[in-house]
């Protein structure tokens, strides 16, 4: 018989049995996880996988729970592909107001493409965030396209009449002179002048083409005209770009004559340096001129040099 604090023979098995079951579980739960991620449902992709990594933690499991956090419907990286995506304008887009510059343009496409780009953001939509993000900067960095999309904003798609030219008439359209009332008409009535005569043969009436041509030159004057009030639209982001790059001029102007005058700076000062040394130089020289004289006396005279030294010396203290 066993006793009560001896361990059961099949204790020894049951850990590792356990342990496999639980890998085998955490595996199908994280495929399960997987599909669920393919349907669409990151929350039970989500609950799923931690599910994986509750029974057995493994790497791939850390990994893909980190994944569909980063680009879930709920993530930074999905909040900003849906906003690209139901952005109205392209300036929306880049998250700036209407008549912002090349270089904030430029900025905001820059920082944009790094969170948007497929090859950085896998969250769902980022594609076609990322094309619709490059039209808009497309569109806005040049400023032929910029200026014709900035119209179409303020006045919505309308036809240019420099590039449709008139309208032409449509396919068999004739003039027509208005017809009196039925109670007006008299008995032997038969239509227009025009038609009866073109029915007997007669030569057409010479007003009708004066008025046609009239008419398109109508509709010229009107295509003209909307063309103008485009163009006087423009006019004031025109304006507002020619005062800017006024502006730029003007800072580039001051730069140069700053940097103008620090060169002369410079110069002067290279040039009083220049001459303290030459001055340096000739003291130098002189110094070693009197040091070559003191050189060149004979022993005879540095005694008798020491002799007047010493006598005056002399002199001094008895004084």
């Amino acid at each position: 018989q066993e006793s009560a604090g001896a361990p059961r023979a099949v204790s020894g098995n049951a850990y590792p049995l356990r342990m496999e079951a639980n890998r085998e579980a955490a595996a199908d739960a994280l495929d399960k996880a997987k599909a669920k991620k393919e349907a669409g449902d990151f929350a039970s992709a989500i609950r799923l996988t931690e599910k994986s990594i509750k029974l057995s933690p493994s790497d791939k499991a850390h990994a893909f729970l980190e994944f569909l956090k980063k680009f879930g419907p709920d993530s930074d990286c999905a909040k900003g592909v849906t906003r690209i995506l139901q952005a109205a304008d392209h300036y929306a887009v880049l998250e700036l107001s209407s008549g912002a510059d090349d270089k904030s343009i430029k900025r905001a496409y820059q920082q944009l493409a790094l969170k948007v780009h497929p090859d950085k953001n896998a969250a769902e939509g980022a594609q076609a965030a990322f094309q619709k993000l490059s039209e808009a900067f497309s569109t806005l960095s040049q400023p032929a396209a910029k200026q014709e999309y900035d119209a179409k904003l303020r006045f919505g798609p309308q036809r240019s009449a420099s590039a449709a030219g008139p309208r032409p008439a449509p396919a068999g359209w004739q003039y027509s002179r208005p017809q009196p009332p039925p109670q007006y008409r008299s008995a032997g009535w038969q239509g227009p002048p025009r038609a009866a005569a073109a029915g007997a043969g007669a030569a057409p009436d010479r007003g009708v083409g004066s008025k046609v041509e009239l008419l398109r030159e109508i509709a010229q004057l009107r295509h003209e005209l909307s063309d103008a009030r485009e163009q006087k639209a423009v006019l004031p982001i025109l304006r507002a770009q020619l005062k800017q790059r006024t502006g730029d001029l003007e800072r580039e102007k001051t730069g140069r004559q700053r940097d103008q005058s620090q060169w002369q700076e410079l110069q002067r000062s290279w040039h009083e340096r220049h001459v303290e040394a030459e001055r340096r130089l000739r003291e130098s020289a002189e110094l070693e001129a009197q040091l070559r004289r003191v050189a060149r006396l004979d022993k005879g005279e540095l005694e008798n040099l020491r002799v007047r030294h010493d006598a005056l010396l002399k002199r001094q203290i008895s004084l």
